[in-house]
């Protein structure tokens, strides 16, 4: 996959699905005063 540019990108689907998940589960978290975790198995988000 290449950017518009022709360009590669600075990083593949993967680390940038795991980066999103990252700042959901924050800001989820900080919203509802709660602790989130990641089920890598499931691949969901779970409450603490």
């Amino acid at each position: 996959m290449k950017k518009r540019t022709g360009k590669q990108p600075s990083c593949g689907i993967d680390e940038g699905f795991q980066e999103a998940i990252t700042a959901h589960m924050s800001t989820r978290a900080y919203l509802e005063g709660r602790t989130m975790y990641w089920d890598a198995d499931k691949e969901e988000i779970t409450r603490g």
